[in-house]
């Protein structure tokens, strides 16, 4: 086995009394499978917490939902037994990154000595890479998002149209209705976002020049940095989504995630809300709010945005 005899199987993390993650800690993470490129929930271990880093080795198997507790306990998740793919199995990342892949503790167990090795090869190379998210989240600007909902609603409309004057006047007809159909159809959802989404900022007293950039999409991911340490960071979290009209906690962990659900209403098919906290030393926190469709839809009249910002000016006030 190739191990650094002079290094301990298990150095102790720092600060652990005021740490939320845990060493040894086996949690449940959101991550993209290597093999089919599809998001799956995956059990790792902290094999060992830095100040700034979490070292993590990822186990098997893969769960298509996420496991509790007693789940993940049961699946009897390991690593394989094989050296090289145990160390290949090993990550490095920030507590940034490791937040946004939306941890969830399950329960505890001793780190053992194959676990390491992966940590180990780490410590001993001359270039340490930790990997970090990008410093700009990923997000649709305003065409983009113009593009999308153009599309995914005019497209399926123009075939029904088109499909349905197949059927009653041929084909030639169908044909000229297809585009027609998409066009009218596809522009006009694009103008009722545009038109809701500047609505709403409007009365919120935020309207500035360039909002269809930050806006428009439904997909919303927003960064901020508080002067509070983890623990009140995490409160103030929960504090903004009970004042979030409508909605409902599902999920809250202390390494750092709460998910929520916002119920339909007449213009909307209802959110699905996360919120991501991670320390930046003992005095400061960083928390990332992410506000997405529940059914996966392109046109929300601007709700996603709404919640995004209503959730970083609660957590902004008196900060």
């Amino acid at each position: 086995m190739d191990i650094d005899p002079e290094m301990p199987e298990s150095e102790p993390a720092p600060e652990a009394a005021t740490d939320n993650l845990r060493q040894a800690g086996v949690y449940s993470v959101f991550l993209r499978s290597q093999e089919d490129g599809r998001h799956r929930y995956f059990l790792t271990k902290i094999v060992h917490l830095d100040e700034n880093i979490v070292h993590f080795v990822v186990l098997s198997p893969d769960f298509a939902y996420r496991p509790d507790s007693l789940q993940a306990e049961q699946s009897k998740a390991t690593l394989p037994g094989d050296i090289e793919e145990a160390r290949s199995r090993h990550m490095s990342v920030s507590r940034r990154l490791f937040s946004l892949m939306l941890p969830v503790y399950c329960y505890e167990e001793a780190v053992t000595d194959h676990e390491l090795n992966g940590y180990r090869r780490w410590k001993i190379l001359d270039t340490r890479e930790v990997a970090d998210a990008p410093s700009q989240l990923p997000g649709f600007d305003g065409k983009s998002a113009a593009w999308r909902i153009f599309l995914f609603s005019g497209v399926p409309f123009g075939l029904l149209q088109a499909a349905w004057h197949y059927y009653i006047d041929g084909l030639t007809v169908a044909l000229l209705v297809l585009p027609l159909s998409t066009i009218i159809f596809g522009g006009g959802m694009v103008l009722t976002q545009r038109y809701f989404v500047k609505r709403r900022l409007q009365k919120s007293g935020t309207l500035a020049k360039g909002w269809e950039d930050s806006a428009m999409s439904a997909y919303q991911m927003a960064e901020t940095q508080l002067a509070l340490p983890f623990s009140a960071a995490f409160a103030r979290a929960l504090g903004a989504l009970s004042r979030l009209k409508g909605s409902r906690i599902i999920l809250k962990d202390q390494a750092g995630t709460i998910e929520a659900e916002v119920k339909e209403g007449f213009s909307s098919e209802g959110q699905s809300v996360s919120i991501s906290i991670y320390s930046v030393g003992l005095d400061r926190a960083g928390v990332v709010v992410r506000s997405v469709p529940r059914k996966g839809g392109e046109l929300d009249l601007g709700k996603n945005h709404e919640n995004v910002q209503s959730i970083l000016n609660f957590l902004k006030e008196g900060v």
